[in-house]
């Protein structure tokens, strides 16, 4: 028997409104292994409590129900169609893994329109309110070197430096909102945002002051 770590993200999405939310503990209760609420850190488990033997818990991220696994993959992979079909029967919506391309990134697919909430749920945002927020942060940013531009000698940016400045810092946090919404794991959410960020200091002092000595090093 081969025990291996699984994960997988559903459409069940944290702003979804609180009548669908409340359903979710009934649909833990009907999967196989369930065990409960973890007392500690108050998350579902199946099959043991123990991260070192067979289980699978779940958590809600930034990209929907997120489960982590530690099992056979055939099982897994069955306790997981199960779970999805459970979901959907239950929640009225097709439940499925957005990334896999089984359900839509920002719209809930109804199947059973007798039990879609009388108001409307809160959408999850779109690709032009993730560039409103990021170019509104750049904007705010970049009000740090104008108003030394404007009231140090020695600080003398002009409108090409503001244009760079402005490219790389959507880039940095594009990247970084892409991250956070499509990695599964938290723990490498971190590192890879942490490397990003690093990279991003390193070709900022490129271009400030040339430290590595390339044809787009700074003075």
């Amino acid at each position: 028997m081969k025990l291996e770590h699984h994960n997988c993200n559903l459409n069940i999405w944290y702003h979804l409104p609180e009548e669908i939310h409340e359903k979710i503990p009934g649909i833990y209760e009907k999967m196989p292994g369930w065990l409960g609420f973890e007392p500690s850190n108050k998350l579902p488990y199946w099959f043991s409590f123990s991260e070192e033997e067979k289980h699978i818990t779940a958590s809600y991220e930034p990209s929907g129900l997120h489960f982590s696994a530690y099992m056979e993959k055939e099982e897994w992979e069955v306790w997981k169609q199960r779970f999805k079909e459970v979901a959907t029967e239950i929640l009225g919506f097709k439940v499925g893994e957005p990334e896999e391309g089984e359900v839509d990134d920002y719209e809930l697919e109804w199947i059973n329109l007798e039990l879609k909430p009388k108001y409307p749920e809160q959408k999850s945002w779109g690709f032009s309110k993730y560039f409103f927020v990021i170019a509104s942060i750049t904007f705010f940013i970049l009000q740090i070197p104008l108003i030394a531009t404007i009231f140090l000698e020695d600080f003398d940016w002009g409108l090409l430096d503001f244009c760079i400045a402005a490219i790389l810092i959507m880039l940095l946090l594009g990247v970084i909102v892409f991250t956070w919404l499509k990695i599964r794991e938290k723990r490498y959410q971190w590192i890879i945002i942490g490397i990003i960020f690093f990279v991003f200091l390193l070709v900022w002092a490129e271009l400030a002051v040339g430290i590595f000595g390339t044809p787009f090093a700074g003075d």
